[in-house]
């Protein structure tokens, strides 16, 4: 993929800056190729729950026999081909029909209004075995960040982001 070139060099920035500490630290390994980085606060994020369709007679490809998708602005069909060199798309729609409905209409989905946190005894952990390796400038991130115990750990478990 065309991406993967520019991630490789995001890796070696990051590997040149011999210790990553916090957020502010990814962002500089990521502008230092130039690309620009844009801070998102917490209500540039939606809640929305998955909106694909399990019906049987809904027309969508299976991903593992896929090449090549492509998602089309104006439209909630998903465009695919089975091989590169297919001449045409086959089109279906995957979104159950009332999210497909909600998003022609243009409705609205709700905007987070906190944060995705992480679980209390996860910041309690990082604080004090990993905040004491740092330098004291460095630990304002990992000091301040939301705790939320509802948040599902999306490392230790098989779990879809909320």
């Amino acid at each position: 993929m065309s991406a993967d070139s520019y991630h490789a060099l995001v890796e070696t920035a990051v590997r040149k800056m011999k210790y990553l500490y916090d957020f502010s630290d990814f962002e500089s390994a990521v502008a230092s190729h130039g690309a620009l980085v844009v801070n998102m606060e917490v209500d540039d994020f939606f809640t929305i729950k998955s909106g694909v369709s399990s019906a049987k007679f809904t027309k969508k490809p299976t991903l593992a026999k896929v090449q090549e998708i492509q998602f089309r602005k104006g439209t909630t069909a998903i465009f695919w081909k089975d091989r590169i060199d297919d001449s045409e798309f086959k089109c279906g729609d995957f979104l159950k029909k009332t999210v497909s409905s909600q998003i022609r209409r243009g409705v609205n989905f709700e905007r987070r209004q906190t944060a995705r946190g992480i679980s209390e005894g996860k910041k309690s952990d990082i604080v004090t075995k990993l905040c004491p390796l740092m330098p004291p400038n460095r630990r304002h991130f990992w000091e301040l960040i939301p705790v939320n115990n509802n948040s599902v750990d999306l490392i230790d478990n098989d779990a879809s982001y909320d």
